[in-house]
């Protein structure tokens, strides 16, 4: 008989009889030699790993092993359960987490874990073992890779597996079921999965988005009119739009949030976790109360100290709602991002349910955190590190253009140091797969270049001792066969360049200008050209071919950006600053006379920027655009630190008179003491949600601790 969660056979079970060496055939000539034996009553996880394990075993050898619920047949079995009598060492191992083991036994091979999800893992890890197969890329077309084999045997039938992260996953944010399979096949055990995959993909549940505070609880339209000083008090006014923070220090504002937070969780009472995550800027209460210092257990922290400051303030109301939710649902926990300014930790305590998403943005990818480069992001990280155990690393590990940036190495160099210091958390942000998205450009080339970090990434969170260099060998292995070699020479050319720019490596990277560092500039375009050339005659399986058929062409696309120039018209936006106003400022810039310095007898601009923060100027007049418009940029600058440039978008919003600023595609340089001319190529994204693009802006600035002198900054608009 079965029992529910696991499986209670009616045989002697004994330990004893596990072989040294064991074998485990599965088809002869395409015939299966064995059947799928799982509870009827199991968990959503565990009847999909039976129905998993079925489909991959069919595509691999041909052969159809029938999925039954009990052992009345002799035939072999391979027998999937959660809890399974005679292997409580096993299970002691495994512990709470998700893992799994595998072990022959009185002629039947076991796959089981602690939980259902742990033997849906352990399904997809005894594929791998066991074959060649890989589920490299999203595409439901072309990114599963195998060799077929209708005489299958199973020869590695005999570990356990545990990984180190209770929690892995990727936040795709605008979510798919190819994404999410992706993710699920290679072990993660948290994400956005649709409705339909959720309940067996046996993922941590979690509610309420992302930034919310005032786009999901405490609502503008519903509270605005009668409640006015629930929002923030900027130059002089209660500010009343979409998607601000809030007065912080009202506290009739914290018991209508608190209220709205009951209504939420009664709403949703099947997620262990909320997620309530400040709004994504820095629309700060200015008022009074607002501005005070707080002082708690003899530390005073002021508004000279901004985000120590604000984070005191921000997760001292953040602690009143974290009471009640504890008193009330004492099951659940909440979800908060230490981002913007909330980065650095408080000087207060925080309550023991509320687990922190370290959202570390201005971290250079290129380096684990740890390196003196990321010195500041090291201090945040030990500072909350000796507050809570609480964490969640929440990075841009995955976030990337149509560039392949090799964040493997800093992230799973991090995670394992992070692991190390408590953290058993890591849900990251990675870029869909849209083949045009106009935030994120052509996602079919996004995902053909990064498909071999995304997977290494992936599958490190699961066992962080792993060396990201044998990762990438297998995925070279299994992905590009004997191409291996040739796409093994492509990624390190271009990592190589890419670790030698002077600039640091963010999330938005501009595509095009990390070609140009990268590859163009330091003269290697022929060399990967030739290493795609290679590899495209030497891929065997028909999806290896179409891997790299995609990198090759989406090379060649990011390269023609950077090599192919245009004839173009000169526009409006011309940043050669000698026409000046009777300030004695640039016509047309949003500057004064103090922002104005001459060098070489000509008329420039300074930007400085201190610690932990960034400034920028931007023209008064704006170009308009259509979706798709296409601009060269080109920037004459020296200084000290990191200086960008390139443009903001302004949209109007649900087609009212209002310009909203909202971010736009820029570059980032290290700044020299000489004078440096770049010239580069932007794209203008198009519409968002609600938003319609109207015109850009030309912006310069310099990044943190920088100061930077512009000559000239032109725009030119492609004809």
């Amino acid at each position: 008989m079965m029992k529910r969660a696991g499986m209670v056979l009616l045989v002697s079970l004994s330990l004893l009889s596990l072989p040294v060496s064991a074998v485990f055939p599965v088809a002869r000539q395409g015939t299966p030699l064995a059947e799928i034996v799982v509870s009827a009553e199991g968990e959503g996880p565990l009847l999909f790993a039976a129905e998993e394990l079925q489909a991959w075993l069919r595509e691999l050898t041909g052969a159809e092993l029938p999925i039954r619920h009990d052992l009345a047949s002799p035939q072999p079995k391979i027998i999937l359960a959660v809890n399974p009598d005679g292997f409580a060492e096993d299970l002691a191992q495994i512990g709470a987490k998700d893992g799994y083991a595998a072990r022959e036994k009185d002629g039947h091979l076991y796959v089981f874990g602690t939980k259902a999800k742990g033997v849906l893992n352990g399904v997809f890890r005894m594929l791998s073992k066991n074959t060649d197969i890989i589920w490299a890329h999203a595409s439901p077309e072309y990114g599963t890779i195998f060799t077929k084999n209708p005489d299958l045997t199973l020869t590695q039938t005999d570990y356990v597996d545990v990984p180190k992260l209770s929690l892995r996953g990727w936040q795709f944010n605008t979510s798919s079921m190819d994404l999410e399979l992706w993710s699920l096949r290679n072990g993660n055990n948290h994400g956005s999965a649709p409705k339909e995959l959720l309940d067996k993909a046996g993922y941590f549940r979690a509610c309420g988005g992302g930034h919310n505070l005032t786009g999901l609880f405490l609502k503008p339209e519903k509270y605005y009119a009668d409640h006015p000083d629930f929002y923030p008090y900027i130059n002089g006014e209660r500010v009343n739009r979409p998607r601000t923070q809030l007065c912080f220090t009202n506290p009739d504002m914290t018991a209508a949030f608190i209220k709205e937070v009951d209504a939420f969780i009664q709403a949703n009472l099947e997620h262990t976790t909320v997620n309530i995550h400040i709004e994504d800027n820095y629309t700060l209460c200015e008022c009074e109360k607002c501005l005070q210092p707080i002082t708690i257990d003899g530390k005073t922290v002021t508004i000279e100290d901004k985000n120590k400051f604000r984070s005191t303030q921000y997760f001292l109301f953040l602690n009143q709602v974290a009471k009640f939710v504890a008193e009330r649902y004492p099951d659940k926990e909440i979800r908060t991002y230490a981002y913007f300014f909330t980065q650095e930790p408080p000087i207060c305590a925080i309550e023991p349910n509320i687990r922190v998403l370290l959202a570390f943005i201005y971290k250079d990818a290129r380096y684990p955190l740890q390196d003196p480069v990321n010195q500041a992001t090291y201090d945040m990280f030990m500072g909350w590190a000796a507050m809570t155990k609480g964490l969640i690393n929440r990075d841009y590990y995955g976030l990337t253009k149509e560039f392949p940036r090799p964040a493997d190495y800093a992230m799973l160099s991090e995670l394992r140091f992070m692991n190390q210091h408590g953290l058993e958390r890591n849900y990251a942000e990675i870029s869909r797969n849209w083949h045009k998205d106009p935030r994120w450009g052509n996602g079919t080339h996004v995902w053909d270049l990064n498909a071999y970090y995304f997977w290494v990434m992936t599958r490190g969170m699961w066992d962080l001792d792993v060396d990201y260099t044998e990762l990438r060998a297998d995925f070279r292995r299994r992905a590009f066969g004997p191409a291996a070699d040739d796409m093994g020479e492509f990624y390190q050319t271009v990592e190589d360049g890419w670790r030698q720019i002077s600039t640091r490596s963010r999330w938005n990277d501009d595509p095009t200008m990390m070609w140009k560092l990268s590859v163009v500039d330091p003269g290697t375009t022929e060399a990967c050209r030739a290493a795609l050339t290679r590899a495209a005659a030497k891929a065997v399986h028909p999806n290896s071919r179409r891997l790299v058929e995609g990198i090759r062409a989406a090379f060649e696309d990011q390269v023609g950006w950077v090599t192919q120039p245009f004839r173009g018209a000169d526009v409006e936006i011309n940043g050669e600053f000698k026409q000046l106003d009777a300030s004695g400022a640039p016509e047309n810039w949003e500057l004064s006379a103090k922002d104005m310095v001459t060098e070489d007898g000509q008329l420039c601009v300074r930007v400085k920027a201190g610690p932990n923060n960034k400034r920028w100027v931007r023209s008064k007049i704006g170009i308009p655009v259509e979706k798709g418009d296409v601009y060269l940029v080109k920037a004459i600058y020296k200084g000290k630190g990191s200086a960008y440039f390139g443009v903001f978008n302004f949209y109007t919003k649900d087609g009212g008179p209002e310009l909203v600023q909202i971010g736009g595609p820029r570059a980032y340089l290290e700044a020299k003491d000489a004078w440096q001319e770049v010239t580069y190529t932007l794209r203008v994204g198009g519409d968002r949600r609600g938003q319609k693009l109207k015109e850009v802006r030309a912006i310069m600035g310099a990044a943190e601790d920088s100061e930077i002198i512009f000559k000239s900054i032109l725009l030119k608009k492609k004809q």
